[in-house]
């Protein structure tokens, strides 16, 4: 049996453990503290070295910025010049070959037309017609020259054109409108069968009138204006009223409600919802002229001069029982299911289905019928966003002869000076879109662009045409295919992050710079959901066109990013960031690893460093040929690329 152990054997085992413990505390506390001056140690060697880092990259990059400054300058002292000798150019022909036919790019030239046309008296209906056939013709150029300004992101002259729009469709009106007041005067010798028919077309513009001055009204008329492209059915209702109205309808071809949404001038630019499709139909019921009075035995006819007869008379629309309409879409007009027929609503700004009823479209006879109960500017629209976000892109050169003769007449100011080479050798691209419902393609040709496809029926005028970037978008809109967002619709797009907007005119620019040597693209799985607002995703590659057309190289990937969200200025933002007004670089990353992984990795590539330009990015992974491409693509043709990429906005909408 164990002793038991007295107590002051029990004290001392009690002391030995209490400093067996303190002892191991002090060991411990020692060790953490070791262990905390070591990484503050390690900390302070990483943040050294970080700051480092970012010191060295910081001073690698102001080297790079002085050389771009430089080239910069270079650079837009030969786009001045070549700008300057086209202009002197074209002045020269517009003096050897006179036209009477204003300058719409002039102020004073359009001040002194629309004076001419304010002050030109109207003798009849045909008269006014002649007059504004000239003035929609007019109108054709101020709509290229709006677009030119919009490419050129010159809010005043958007501004400036639309007004000169806005003063032009006045005109018309004001004349047509001088003409219906005196044809209703005489309208006694107009009439068949006691009905008004009248039609007039002039280019793009029609108008249609019809009235039944019979005492004994037809229960439903059904009137057809074959060249107006409308078929409207009047009820009862209205062929009943006590008032013989006059039934006017206007196809109006100019008109700046598209225009509205990129002026930052503008009241109800960041109200509209949708863009209209094709040209607007002006719907009117007019109210007739006191009818003349015939003396028999004289023969003489007394016509009233009272206000009512030299005035014209606009009504409401006078029941709750609607027209039917029925709309002829131009060929031209590309038709999609969530185009509506609706109304101008001017205490809105913008447009709306009140008045409008059961909408119905039959492709076979490509007729839009509707039912309305309202008078004003009818018009088919479409949401703004319809075909957003995008579903794919790409940029490439194309080398190789242009067959179109009149494409080439039409460039002739820019081909190259070389019996060796094709006309617009190094600067021709083509840029090839996929919309939620369309497949285009656009050619880019120096300072102008071609649409190449879809080549069809709905795009037969404009297809082959040499236009600028912003013309040509501004055609396509018209046709019903947006494919110039604003930030509105940057922002309505669901599930897209609009990336920063000098961030992607930066990076745009860059590819404009690379579009006769390389070939981008992106993909929405990287730039959306793996890169924020401030970091783009590039997907770039070298062309083969000018050596193996059908060859291709594996596409390499490319981070942008602001550099006040890059890792190296959030570990050293003391040191302040890096040159430029965009303050964007460049890094060569792992990616996809050329398509093998699902997931796109921001690591860099082995041995690779951040750059200012694109190209530096990938100067290890293309050939010295095109490099130099690259270093020596023709400004005028990197302007026009930058212009139309600018206005797509691909990066955030893709």
């Amino acid at each position: 049996k164990k002793a038991k152990k007295s107590k002051a054997e029990l004290e001392e085992e009690k002391l030995a453990r209490e400093e067996e413990e303190r002892k191991a505390k002090i060991i411990e506390e020692k060790r953490l503290a070791d262990e905390k001056e070591k990484k503050r140690l390690e900390e302070l060697r990483i943040k050294a070295e970080q700051k480092e880092f970012r010191r060295l990259e910081l001073e690698r990059l102001q080297d790079e910025y002085v050389i771009l400054v430089d080239e910069y300058r270079n650079r837009i002292y030969q786009l001045d010049a070549e700008e300057k000798r086209e202009a002197a150019q074209i002045d020269w022909l517009r003096f050897t070959n006179p036209t009477e036919e204003p300058d719409a790019r002039v102020e004073k030239d359009m001040n002194t037309f629309i004076s001419l046309m304010k002050d030109a008296p109207v003798k009849d209906l045909k008269d006014a017609i002649d007059q504004i056939g000239h003035i929609v013709r007019v109108s054709l150029t101020v709509n290229d020259v709006w677009s030119q300004h919009l490419a050129q992101f010159d809010v005043r002259g958007q501004v400036q054109a639309m007004k000169t729009l806005d003063t032009l469709k006045e005109i018309v009106l004001e004349k047509l409108d001088l003409a219906t007041v005196k044809l209703l005067r005489f309208v006694d010798t107009l009439l068949v069968k006691s009905e008004l028919n009248i039609e007039e077309v002039v280019g793009s513009f029609s108008v249609g009138m019809w009235a039944n001055y019979n005492d004994i009204r037809p229960i439903r008329k059904s009137v057809q204006l074959e060249r107006v492209g409308v078929h409207l059915d009047i009820p009862k209702q209205l062929l009943a009223q006590n008032e013989k109205f006059v039934y006017r309808l206007i196809r109006m071809p100019i008109s700046t409600y598209n225009f509205g949404a990129y002026s930052s001038n503008s009241p109800n630019n960041d109200s509209m919802t949708k863009f209209i499709v094709g040209d607007v139909i002006i719907f009117d019921i007019l109210m007739s002229a006191p009818a003349a009075f015939y003396l028999r035995a004289k023969q003489w006819t007394i016509r009233d001069r009272s206000a009512s007869s030299v005035t014209l008379r606009r009504s409401h629309y006078p029941s709750s029982v609607a027209c039917r309409m029925l709309l002829k879409v131009p060929d031209n007009i590309v038709m999609t299911e969530d185009i509506r027929a609706a109304v101008w609503n001017e205490d809105l700004k913008d447009w709306t289905e009140d008045g409008i009823s059961d909408f119905q479209y039959n492709e076979a006879n490509r007729t839009a019928q509707f039912y309305v109960t309202t008078v004003g500017t009818l018009a088919l629209v479409k949401s703004r966003i319809a075909d957003l976000p995008y579903k794919s892109w790409l940029l490439a050169p194309v080398h190789g002869d242009i067959k179109n003769k009149e494409v080439l007449e039409s460039l002739s100011f820019e081909h190259t000076k070389s019996s060796i080479y094709p006309p617009m050798y190094e600067k021709h691209a083509r840029f090839t879109i996929q919309t939620q419902k369309h497949e285009l393609v656009i050619d880019i040709m120096g300072s102008k662009c071609m649409l190449v496809q879809p080549d069809t029926k709905n795009f037969s005028d404009i297809i082959g045409r040499i236009m600028s970037p912003g013309a040509i978008l501004s055609n396509l809109q018209r046709k019903g295919i947006n494919l110039m967002p604003t930030p509105l619709e940057q922002r309505s797009v669901e599930g897209f992050n609009a990336k920063r907007a000098e961030m992607e005119s930066s990076v745009l620019g860059d590819l404009a710079r690379g579009a006769s040597s390389l070939e981008f693209t992106c993909q929405s799985v990287w730039n959306q959901s793996q890169c924020s607002s401030a970091q783009i995703g590039v997907m770039v590659r070298e062309t083969c066109v000018y050596s193996c057309p059908n060859e291709s190289f594996d596409f390499e990937c490319v981070l942008a990013e602001k550099d006040e969200v890059s890792t190296s200025f959030i570990n050293a933002p003391e040191l302040g960031v890096i040159p430029g007004d965009a303050a964007v670089k460049y890094l060569l990353v792992l990616g996809n690893e050329y398509g093998t992984k699902s997931e796109f990795s921001h690591n860099p590539r082995m041995n690779e460093v951040t750059h200012l330009e694109l190209c530096g990015a990938i100067a290890n992974k293309v050939s010295k040929a095109a490099m130099d491409r690259y270093a020596r693509v023709n400004p005028r043709f990197q302007k026009t690329v930058d212009t139309l990429l600018s206005l797509i906005k691909p990066f955030s909408l893709s």
